[in-house]
């Protein structure tokens, strides 16, 4: 019999590429959201003469050292370059670019994102949370479609196992 194992520790070997020495390993990562403090690994893939291997699965956006909150102060010369060169870099390697004031466009049924540029990005989602996002259900909503049905258990439990279940107090 095989050893259980956490949510995370499936979602970890069902992304490793190879594994090292010390417990080291390579993981393909799904997607990658770039932000503006990460135009210096754009900088070096450039000098190496490498390009991002998939576009595709990356999106960039100021949001790591550019406050976003409404009436945030502009930044400084040095962030404003940061934001400058990821604007350049992305589009350099096609890669979305959400720019201030960008908004995106989320169409949960067709599982699709469409960017302001009108690139539609697919994305997965579990059919049952499909399901519950579509009319807006979270857990609880989903119990409490089912009050009728939880009652009349209640009352069977209540009448097969008098002994467990305390009587109601009138």
């Amino acid at each position: 019999m095989s050893t259980p194992h956490t949510m995370f520790e499936k979602i970890w070997a069902r992304h490793v590429v190879a594994e090292g020495p010390g417990g080291h390993a390579l993981l393909y990562v799904d997607r990658h959201l770039l932000h503006e403090g990460t135009t210096a690994a754009f900088g070096r893939l450039a000098k190496s003469g490498r390009r991002v291997r998939r576009p595709d699965l990356s999106f960039a956006t100021a949001d790591h050292y550019v406050l976003t909150s409404p009436g945030s102060p502009a930044p400084d010369a040095e962030v404003r370059g940061m934001v400058e060169s990821l604007a350049r870099y992305t589009a350099d390697q096609r890669i979305v670019h959400l720019g201030p004031g960008a908004t995106l466009t989320v169409d949960l049924e067709a599982q699709t994102v469409t960017a302001p540029d009108g690139g539609r990005h697919p994305f997965e989602v579990d059919a049952f949370r499909k399901e519950m996002l579509l009319p807006g259900r979270d857990e609880i909503g989903l119990t409490l479609g089912f009050e009728a049905r939880i009652r009349e258990f209640e009352g069977r439990h209540a009448r097969e196992m008098a002994w467990v279940v305390p009587r109601a107090s009138t």
